[in-house]
């Protein structure tokens, strides 16, 4: 049998670096790299056309949420930062609620980059970029590829325009409590509708006269 491990095997390759939780340190991803240079090859063979379908969904995105109340958009305009990314602040909304209420609509941001999904505290870069306070704390990253469309744009902004209208009603109750926001963060995998939360919104105001 030994004599038909492969080579990394009998040489102790599986050993040492720490890499895919020190399971697979030295081995390389080949397939993966083979599909990472055939998307960027097509990336590149098809760039403007990418670029031009990425930056019109997100103008026409930011479009749609400027024309709700309380949202603010974050770094330079629109047309000119990068094409594939969009953040914006929604007053008055936990971004991390709102996210998990989209998840529930098959919609999918974030509230910050990968990279830093596991890290808390702050954003760093919307600290540098003077996007503090109540601003941050309800900021939401859109990602956009060269597939998506108009019409998804106006969906998202439909929904939005729905759930923070309900999440708002919340806080001007003032029964935003930590312990609500966690029910609320349950209630999307629980599928609760509107007509509970209201339920849940009366009861914590009654608890408190």
């Amino acid at each position: 049998l030994e004599e038909h491990l492969p080579l990394y095997r009998r040489a102790g390759g599986q050993i040492g670096g720490g890499q895919e939780k020190n399971l697979r340190s030295g081995t390389t991803n080949t397939p993966g790299i083979m599909g990472m240079e055939a998307a960027i090859r097509n990336y590149l063979d098809n760039i403007d056309e990418y670029r031009c379908a990425m930056r019109d969904c997100k103008l026409r995105l930011a479009k749609n949420l400027t024309e709700l109340p309380d949202v603010l958009l974050n770094g330079p305009a629109p047309e000119q930062g990068a094409p594939h990314i969009l953040n914006a602040s929604f007053m008055g909304v936990r971004g991390e609620v709102l996210l998990h209420a989209l998840e529930e609509k098959e919609i999918y941001v974030s509230t910050g980059s990968a990279c830093s999904a596991h890290k808390k505290g702050r954003n760093r870069i919307l600290n540098a970029m003077g996007v503090i306070g109540d601003r941050q704390e309800g900021a939401i990253r859109f990602s956009f590829c060269p597939f998506n469309t108009i019409e998804e744009m106006d969906v998202v902004a439909e929904e939005i325009s729905t759930i923070i209208a309900m999440l708002r009603r919340f806080n001007r109750r003032e029964i935003y409590t930590e312990d609500l926001w966690k029910t609320y963060c349950w209630s999307a995998t629980a599928k609760f509708t509107s007509k509970d939360l209201t339920a849940l919104s009366s009861s914590a105001s009654s608890s408190k006269e």
